[in-house]
C-alpha cells in the first residue's frame, strides 16, 4: 500500500504539548505554501497511491479551494485508487459547516478530529482553542456535511487527568 502525506504547518495557536513543525499567525504564507506543495507534488509525483493524509499543524485552517487545488494536482500526478481514503486532520475550533462541505466536495472522505479531551479544564491546560461543546458540535457538523468516516484523537495521561475524567471522555466520545 502506498500513500501520500501532505503536512500543513499552520495552526491558530501552538498547543503546549506539540512537537510538530507548525507555526501560528502565518496566514500571509498560506497561498505561497499551497503553490510550493503543488510544485513538490509535480516534482515527486508518479505511481499509485491508495491514501492521502493532510496532517499538521491544522489543515482545517485551509480553505476547501486550497485543499482542492492540492488534491487536483495530486490527481494529475499520481494514480489515486478509486476508493482512496483521503484524510484531513482538523481542530474542532477551526471547523465551519461551509469548509466541511467544501472539503467533501474536493474529495476529502475522512476526518481525524483532534479532540484530545472532552474536559474543558484539561483542554485549557494543554492550550487547545476549542471546548468540549465545540468538539461535540464539530462532530455533528461533520456528519451533516456528509462525513461518515471520522475519528476522534484522544489523549490519555494528560497532566492532572484523573481516571474519572478519562472514563467520562471515553463515554462521551463513544456516544458521538
Amino acid at each position: 500500500m502506498s500513500g501520500v502525506y501532505i503536512h500543513i504547518p499552520f495552526c491558530a495557536r501552538k498547543c503546549a504539548y506539540c512537537d510538530f513543525a507548525s507555526w501560528p499567525g502565518r496566514q500571509a504564507d498560506w497561498r505561497r505554501y499551497v503553490r510550493a506543495v503543488e510544485e513538490e507534488i509535480r516534482a515527486v509525483g508518479g505511481g499509485p497511491a491508495e491514501t492521502v493524509f493532510f496532517g499538521g499543524g491544522t489543515p482545517t485552517l485551509m480553505t476547501g479551494a486550497q485543499i482542492g487545488r492540492m488534491l487536483d494536482t495530486l490527481r494529475g500526478c499520481f494514480v489515486l485508487a478509486a476508493d482512496a481514503e483521503i484524510t484531513m486532520e482538523g481542530n474542532p475550533g477551526t471547523l465551519t459547516r461551509e469548509n466541511l462541505e467544501s472539503y467533501r466536495a474536493a474529495g476529502v472522505n475522512r476526518l481525524s478530529l483532534g479532540v484530545q479531551s472532552l474536559d474543558d479544564g484539561l483542554l485549557r491546560n494543554i492550550g487547545r482553542i476549542h471546548t468540549s461543546g465545540e468538539a461535540k458540535a464539530a462532530v455533528a457538523m461533520a456528519r451533516a456535511a456528509g462525513f461518515d468516516n471520522l475519528n476522534l484523537d484522544l489523549m490519555l495521561g494528560l497532566p492532572g487527568q484523573t481516571p474519572e475524567q478519562w472514563a467520562r471522555t471515553l463515554s462521551e466520545a463513544i456516544a458521538l
